[in-house]
This record gives structure tokens, sequence and C-alpha cells, in this order.
């Protein structure tokens, strides 16, 4: 029996013979069957997954009500898999050891992750998405959303798309910006924004990140979209988008559940 990285252990014929056509079909089979294999965690802390327990699923969902952020450190092996996070908190999905590159998985959020040993980096667009409506009052000062995040590792390129619908009323408004790691070798990004009830503006092109770019108008719903690229520095972290109100008042500002960050590497 051989194991295979992408489809698991299920054993498949190898030599065919004269009825070649059934073996594909059967093999098409396994394949769909590895591919939507599940493992279920329960996570208490950092954790450190045995291959056997990695090739019981090709998804692997963690749950559990970890105290604290955490890591999920998997074998220095090639594999292909999905993580699909339900723990309330942030997971790092890494080589043991950590010194490779690392994914950041938000709560509510999954990612399609490649490791080749060293590295675990996400395979694809990958989209996420806030779960649930936020609020805050009486708060001018920007605080990162603790679901719209992704990690940046050094020296990588990155698209990044963000859709971001919110509501406030008349006084406090929207107030936005975007930590990342610092220094990066080049930033584009164009905007398309509309304060509460307002009519969208015309785009705006940023050469670097905004600086808490305020997104006024007149009460009701309020929409921002950004589109552009972040030829990323020497420096890995995280990309958050951070956001407040604009003016502190007793009144709410909320981000509405769905809004979410689109992003892929080269």
């Amino acid at each position: 029996m051989s194991e295979s990285p992408i489809y698991g252990t299920e054993e498949l014929p190898t030599n065919p013979g004269p009825n070649a056509g059934p073996v594909v079909n059967d093999m098409n089979a396994a394949n769909e069957r590895a591919v939507n294999s599940v493992k279920s965690w329960t996570i208490t802390t950092d954790t450190i997954p045995t291959n056997q327990q990695m090739a019981e699923g090709y998804i692997h969902i963690l749950g559990g009500t970890p105290a604290a952020d955490f890591t999920f450190g998997v074998e220095a092996l090639a594999r292909r898999f999905k993580v699909r996070n339900q723990s309330g908190k942030i997971a790092t999905i890494q080589v043991v050891g950590g010194a490779g590159k690392k994914v950041v998985i938000t709560d509510l959020n999954e990612a399609d992750i490649q490791c080749d040993g060293t590295d675990c980096v996400v395979s694809g667009r990958t989209t996420v998405m806030k779960s649930a409506d936020q609020s805050v009052n009486t708060d001018a000062t920007v605080n990162s959303d603790l679901s719209l995040q992704f990690r940046m590792e050094a020296s990588t390129t990155y698209a990044v798309k963000g859709v971001i619908f919110f509501s406030t009323a008349a006084t406090p408004d929207f107030k936005f910006t975007f930590s990342a790691p610092a220094s990066p070798t080049l930033v584009r990004f164009a905007r398309h924004q509309a304060g509460g009830g307002d009519t969208p503006a015309e785009v705006v092109l940023d050469s670097a990140y905004p600086a808490d770019a305020a997104i006024v108008g007149g009460g009701a719903e309020g929409y921002l979209e950004f589109e552009g690229i972040i030829q990323n520095g020497v420096n890995a972290g995280n990309f958050i988008f951070q956001w407040s109100q604009n003016t502190s008042d007793g009144s709410s500002t909320t981000l509405r559940k769905g809004s979410r960050l689109e992003y892929c590497r080269q």
C-alpha cells in the first residue's frame, strides 16, 4: 500500500490490464472520497498531530475551547490538506519547529494548505469572511478585526480584495486602515466607497497603506471596496483590517456579517 500526500492511503490497482475504464472510474471515486474525508479535533492548546492522524482526513476541523490562539504543527512531510477553524480562536498552521512559512486562519474560516516539508502556504485564492455583525460605540480608535486578517510572508507578492459593509449614524461615521508588515517593496490599492446613506465616491488610488481613512455620510448603510497588490518586503506578519467610529459617539457603528477579504500569493 502506498501513501499519497493528496489522496490519503487508499490502495489503488497498479496493473489494470484490459479493464482500464473501470479502474479509472475507481480511481476517481477514491480521489473524491479522500478529498472529502473529515478529521475533527478538540483543541485545548498548541497541537502536534501525528502523521497517522493527518492521514485520517483531508479536511481537518479544529474545534474545542482553547483559552488562547494556538498553533497546529504538522510533521515535516509534503502534503496538501484543508483546515476549517471552529475553535473561537486564531489558528496558526506550520511545520513543527515553526521556522518556515505559516498560514493564519481566523475563527469560522478555512484554507486549502500546501506544505512542502518546510513551509505551509495557502493554495489558490482564499476568502476570509466575517461571521457575525460587530458593533462599537464611544470608540474612535481603530482596532484590529479578529476575523478579517491573514498571514503575509517576507519577500512574497499578494493580491488582495476587500468588500466591507457597515451601518452608522450621522455623527460617528466610519474609519479604517490596514495593519501590515513594515517596509513593503510596493503597495497599490484602488478604493471605491460610500459613507452611510451617500452616493459612492470616485475611485481613490493609494500607493501606501491608508492612514485612518474616514468615510463620512448622513447615516445609514455604508460600503467600502478595495483591491490591490502588495509586494511584501523582508518582514513577515499579518495583514489586518482595522476599523472604528470616525467620531466617538454613543450610537453604534456596525461592521456587517459577510464582509470579507480575499487574497492569493505568488
